[in-house]
C-alpha cells in the first residue's frame, strides 16, 4: 500500500511540475510577442492609443508568432512520438 501512495504522490508531483513549466512557457511566449510586436510596430508613444497601422501590425505579428508556436509545439510532439516508439 505504501508502495502505491508514494507512486501517486510522484504522479502528482511530476504533473505539478509539468502545470508550472507550461504555464512558465505560457508567460514566457506572452513576453516574447509583445515584446517583439511591440519593438516590431510601435513607432511613438505619445498617445496613449494605437494608430490603426500599428494595430494591424500587432495582430498580425501576434497571429504570425502564435502559428509559428504552434507549428513548433506540432512539430516538437511528432518527433517525440518517434522518438518514443
Amino acid at each position: 500500500m505504501q508502495m502505491q501512495q508514494m507512486q501517486q504522490m510522484q504522479q502528482q508531483r511530476q504533473q505539478q511540475m509539468m502545470q508550472e513549466f507550461q504555464m512558465r512557457e505560457i508567460l514566457s511566449l506572452f513576453n516574447n510577442i509583445t515584446l517583439n510586436c511591440f519593438k516590431k510596430c510601435v513607432t511613438t508613444v505619445d498617445n496613449k492609443d494605437l494608430k490603426t497601422d500599428e494595430d494591424k501590425c500587432i495582430s498580425s505579428c501576434a497571429e504570425k508568432m502564435l502559428k509559428f508556436h504552434q507549428l513548433v509545439g506540432t512539430s516538437f510532439q511528432e518527433n517525440m512520438k518517434l522518438v518514443q516508439q
